[in-house]
């Protein structure tokens, strides 16, 4: 993680994110949640208000205010429940909606990306892989065989 964020080139904040995703994959995949645990109902909220706003991300710290927590308790509750970083989860949203968006229009991969809050095409299909294990490309191609 040091070495890429000295790295100071233009890939990398893709490769610092994507380290800081290993990381708190490998993190949560250590941590198990108690069977017994039950949601606060202020983060199902927080869950709530990602939901309505995927294609528009707000910070930590605006869901936080609004369901009255601090944002450092949201951050360590929201893993502990949901199993990822509320950064993470807003993601998964928007590579969701994608994949409906590319499964079901003509719309070219670029304008998706950007429907769907990306930086660009490239971050899009890097994030895209990494949660479908295909490009954007290889998945429409395979939602119109079936």
């Amino acid at each position: 993680l040091y070495r890429e964020f000295r790295a100071q080139d233009k890939y990398s904040p893709l490769a610092v994110e994507g380290v800081l995703l290993e990381m708190l994959a490998e993190m949560s995949r250590r941590r198990e949640l108690p069977a017994s645990s039950r949601v606060p109902r202020w983060l199902e909220r927080a869950r709530e208000i990602l939901h309505t706003n995927a294609n528009r991300t707000p910070t930590l710290s605006e869901i936080a205010a609004e369901v009255g927590v601090h944002p450092v308790h949201l951050a360590h509750e929201f893993r502990k429940f949901y199993r990822a970083s509320v950064g993470e989860y807003a993601r998964n949203l928007r590579i969701e909606a994608a994949c409906r968006e590319v499964a079901q229009s003509e719309l070219p991969l670029s304008q998706i990306a950007a429907n769907a809050g990306f930086y660009d095409q490239s971050h899009f299909s890097n994030a895209f892989k990494r949660y479908t294990g295909m490009t954007p490309a290889q998945f429409r191609s395979s939602a119109r065989t079936h």
